[in-house]
């Protein structure tokens, strides 16, 4: 776990759900290695399993590039509302650098996301304006520094996907 569980437990989503992951979907899948940076801001879409696939890859991302451990949060803001957006604010504001940053910047090394996968379960309840989401992927570390490896590590969460008056789906919480 080391840099990985350091950093991602510092401040980033982590969780995992045994025998929860939904299939992969070939839109926003990360490149086979993981990139030098973290990537761009993630944008709400129409469909909410898309946007709870750019909110997984958004808040999982980091890499030794960013200019501070919380970076993610700036990436992962657009697609936020409600009280999932204030969390992000409080976290993105909370003085704490990450558990395990120093030695991530040290090696040089990035996280990304990949294999994400998306499902509105038919038992869960839904709206016209409000649905919920399992999202799944697999978050891998690589490093420059001292041939580190990492183990991948399976990715899940719930989310509450509200439609905002734009017509675009935003993550309103986390459930799990």
């Amino acid at each position: 776990m080391g840099i990985v569980g350091g950093v991602l437990a510092g401040g980033m989503y982590a969780a995992c759900v045994p025998g929860q992951h939904a299939a992969p979907r070939a839109p926003d899948v990360g490149a086979a290695g993981v990139p030098r940076t973290a990537g761009p801001h993630a944008v709400p879409d129409r469909d909410p399993l898309t946007t709870a696939r750019r909110w997984l890859k958004a808040s999982r991302s980091v890499s030794f590039t960013d200019p501070r451990p919380v970076t993610w949060t700036e990436r992962v803001a657009p697609v936020l509302t409600g009280a999932a957006a204030q969390d992000n604010t409080a976290t993105a504001q909370a003085p704490a650098t990450g558990a395990g940053w120093e030695q991530l910047v040290a090696n040089r090394c990035s996280t990304t996301v990949s294999e994400i996968g998306a499902v509105i379960p038919t038992e869960a309840p839904r709206t016209d304006r409000q649905v919920y989401v399992q999202v799944t992927g697999v978050v891998r570390t690589g490093c420059e520094g001292d041939g580190l490896v990492v183990p991948p590590e399976h990715a899940a969460a719930t989310l509450a996907l509200t439609l905002g008056p734009d017509g675009l789906w935003r993550v309103s919480e986390r459930l799990y």
